[in-house]
């Protein structure tokens, strides 16, 4: 059986976590479900030293606390489901300085091929955004993302909640459940969109050819074979992304070549 992460990202024992529970309790037919209280993790707040990134992520001076083993457990899933309550129109603090502590996955992408989905628990409205912005953070990390849904009854006490909300946002957690199963059985590869391409060849074409890119990030772009790939792994592209790609190299290539002759001038 694949192996699911459920993330309950409600600082509270509330009708988030209750949310939580049920969605584990469905997924738990289908796969090896593991859930994961971040209120109950120790995250320490980002410093802003940088050093993940300059350095290595073994370099955190807050490595030893539990980001890094929310990280492994995301790796090692098959999938991934957010259960998140909004907070002022946005996702709690302490799962945001998760992500900030979780920084250097933006320039060493690794969730390739996990299906990611978030839930959001709202009271009124936001919680669409929400859903938007972890979407986008987790495409960013290699993920396969779904679009999830917003479950209503989160501005009101535990109990209430329940009553008020449960057989509307029974239908509803049913229905992203379903998407999420369909993306867990897809076979083929997930097709890159133009964007994703191009964030892909630009990066690597700097890891390539710029002497100051960040030594982290090079190692880990060499390690895994990007500097020859045409994308993170091994898809069909078309003729369109292909030629972007292409000419991406060239422009990318041409302009380290400029800027190495400009330091060579300038020392001369």
């Amino acid at each position: 059986m694949k192996n699911v992460l459920v993330l309950d990202a409600s600082m509270r024992k509330g009708y988030t976590g209750a949310l939580a529970q049920e969605a584990a309790k469905r997924l738990s037919t289908s796969y090896n479900v593991e859930t994961v209280c971040l209120r109950d993790e120790n995250i320490e707040t980002c410093k802003g030293c940088c050093l993940c990134l300059s350095e290595g992520s073994g370099r955190c001076p807050l490595r030893e606390d539990g980001a890094r083993a929310i990280l492994q457990k995301m790796t090692a899933a098959q999938g991934i489901v957010f259960l998140v309550p909004n907070y002022s129109l946005q996702i709690p603090g302490k799962l945001k300085t998760l992500l900030d502590r979780l920084a250097y996955v933006f320039h060493r992408p690794r969730l390739f091929h996990t299906v990611f989905m978030p839930l959001t628990v709202q009271g009124v409205y936001g919680g669409k955004d929400i859903n938007k912005y972890l979407n986008k953070v987790f495409r960013f990390w290699g993920a396969r993302t779904v679009k999830g849904t917003v479950l209503p009854g989160g501005i009101y006490p535990k109990d209430i909640g329940e009553k008020l909300f449960t057989a509307k946002n029974t239908g509803k957690l049913d229905k992203a459940l379903r998407e999420f199963d369909r993306e867990m059985a897809a076979v083929k590869p997930k097709k890159p969109s133009l964007f994703q391409v191009a964030v892909f060849r630009s990066t690597r074409s700097a890891m390539r050819y710029f002497d100051d890119t960040l030594k982290p990030d090079k190692e880990y772009y060499r390690k895994n074979g990007w500097y020859e790939a045409a994308y993170y792994y091994p898809v069909r592209l078309n003729l369109l992304k292909k030629t972007v790609g292409y000419l991406i190299d060239r422009q990318m290539k041409a302009a380290a070549k400029k800027a190495k002759a400009n330091q060579k001038a300038a020392a001369s």
